[in-house]
């Protein structure tokens, strides 16, 4: 009984062909995962904007006069507007994200710090992912005070307990995404301020300077003064001013 098989030269034909296959085949398989994330996460950033848009229709206060004001994504996934990908503590979601996270596909990386711009437009509201922010939203009291957080010039209390502090986050470019529950750490090198994921509605801020300052429902307040008018001790008074536009009911 003959038995037939490859000779070597038929095989290393056969390797050659697989080998100029695979070569041509791999990028090509890259190239359509890469244009499928790139789908997939415009898909999501079009949900998120429309969830966004939601949001600022729902709760028409966040404005406070303005035209324009940040919205970040995880503020969306707190108050149930989109869905986080992946539970607090996976991979590429930090334990301290108690929400769980977005996920963006292209890097992988998490979108909770990214925002969506939302502008009040004649046709309504508008929503830019990570839009361009304009000059008059820049450098406002939330953005003077997060800075002096950082350096440590400013400490902030939202309740009477002894660790009942208030910091302020900030996203990867920098910018402050608001202002959020925290603790105190003591270390060999000084205090170290630990800032959650709990935001506060309402914090009061004092430093370095003369004046206090107020977060209260979304804005933030410069404290000029207390006074007692009445001169009774009960009825107090403080000065406040602020340089966002707010609505007077």
């Amino acid at each position: 009984m003959n038995k037939k098989g490859f000779t070597l030269t038929e095989l290393l034909v056969v390797i050659a062909i697989i080998s100029i296959i695979t070569l041509i085949a791999v990028p090509s398989v890259i190239a359509i995962n890469r244009n499928m994330n790139r789908r997939i996460y415009s898909n999501k950033v079009e949900t998120i904007e429309s969830a966004a848009e939601i949001y600022a229709a729902n709760n028409p206060d966040i404005f406070n006069g303005r035209t324009e004001v940040r919205i970040y994504i995880r503020e969306l996934i707190s108050t149930n507007y989109v869905t986080a990908d992946v539970e607090a503590g996976s991979t590429n979601c930090s334990a301290e994200n108690l929400i769980g996270c977005i996920i963006n596909p292209t890097n992988k990386q998490s979108m909770n710090d990214d925002y969506v711009l939302l502008k009040k437009k004649g046709v309504g509201i508008v929503a830019e992912y990570n839009g361009t922010v304009s000059q008059a939203l820049q450098g406002t009291l939330v953005e003077q005070v997060c800075n002096k957080f950082q350096n440590g010039s400013f400490v902030g209390k939202w309740g009477t307990g002894a660790n009942d502090y208030c910091g302020c986050k900030f996203n990867g470019t920098g910018a402050p995404s608001g202002i959020y529950k925290a603790t105190i750490t003591q270390t060999s090198n000084g205090p170290v301020l630990n800032v959650g994921n709990t935001a506060v509605s309402a914090c009061i801020i004092s430093g370095d300077e003369k004046n206090n300052y107020l977060k209260y429902d979304g804005v933030m307040w410069r404290v000029m003064g207390v006074y007692d008018i009445y001169n009774d001790g009960n009825k107090l008074v403080a000065k406040i001013i602020t340089n966002d536009t707010v609505d007077v009911q």
